[in-house]
């Protein structure tokens, strides 16, 4: 399963046999050092991976249960946050495996905006209006 993001400054994280892989993206060196990066993924792989009980199992509503009794609590905060406005058991095994996916995917830097913010530079066919106008928008971001 891959995530393609729709917003630039998210990093796609690539799902490999049950498990996302831990290799760091280029783009995010000054941004987030390869061990809190690797160490985010560790994270993310420990929360998403189904327990192994439950790859013998048929019965969605046993997978269900097996899924939410393995996960910590913060996680199974999240989880009923992100169900709402069902319960985690009303929702189907898939749906549970793809909204903790979705969830613990998307990884978003606002450290990248601010970064293109400060770069930001007056062109020389801008007038100084037009500049203002950019850096206020661009300053909503970041």
């Amino acid at each position: 399963m891959a995530y393609i993001p729709d917003n630039p400054d998210t990093v796609a994280i690539v799902e490999a046999c049950c498990q996302f892989r831990t290799d760091y993206p280029d783009r995010l060196n000054g941004i987030i050092s390869e061990d809190e990066y690797q160490e985010s993924i560790s994270n993310i792989n420990r929360v998403a991976k189904p327990p192994t009980a439950v790859e013998g199992i048929i019965d969605d509503s046993k997978k269900t249960n097996l899924l939410i009794t393995s996960l910590d609590v913060q996680p199974f905060k999240t989880l009923i946050s992100i169900c709402k406005p069902n319960k985690p058991t009303e929702c189907t095994y898939l749906d549970l495996i793809t909204k903790l996916g979705t969830n613990y995917a998307k990884v978003t830097f606002p450290s990248k905006k601010r970064v293109k913010f400060f770069a930001l530079r007056q062109e020389s066919a801008q007038t100084l209006t037009d500049y203002a106008n950019v850096l206020r928008n661009k300053a909503t971001t970041c």
